[in-house]
C-alpha cells in the first residue's frame, strides 16, 4: 500500500515536471505538490456519500369541521344493550269517561 501510494506519487510528480517543461531544480517542489494531490485524492474518495437531498413539500392544512351547539346536537344512537338498560316509560292511566 505504501509502495503503491509512493508510485502514485512519483507518477504524479513527473507528470507535473513534463508539463511545466522539464525546468531543473524544483524537484522537491512538483513532489510537494503530487503528495498534496494524491492525499487530496484520498480524502475525496474516503468521504461518505452526501445524503440525497428529499424535496419537502408543505403539509395540506387540516380543515376544522363546524361543530353544532350541544343543543342542536341529536342524541347518539343507542345499541340493543343500551335500550335494556334504559328505564321505560310509564304508559299514561287512562281517565273513565
Amino acid at each position: 500500500m505504501i509502495a503503491d501510494r509512493e508510485q502514485r506519487v512519483r507518477q504524479r510528480a513527473h507528470d507535473i515536471w513534463q508539463t511545466e517543461g522539464c525546468p531543473e531544480g524544483r524537484a522537491e517542489e512538483h513532489w510537494a505538490r503530487a503528495e498534496q494531490e494524491i492525499a487530496d485524492e484520498t480524502v475525496e474518495t474516503t468521504k461518505p456519500a452526501a445524503p440525497p437531498v428529499v424535496e419537502m413539500k408543505p403539509a395540506a392544512p387540516v380543515k376544522a369541521k363546524a361543530t353544532k351547539p350541544a343543543a342542536a346536537r341529536k342524541p347518539a344512537a343507542r345499541s340493543a344493550g343500551d335500550k335494556a338498560a334504559a328505564p321505560k316509560k310509564k304508559p299514561k292511566a287512562k281517565t273513565p269517561a
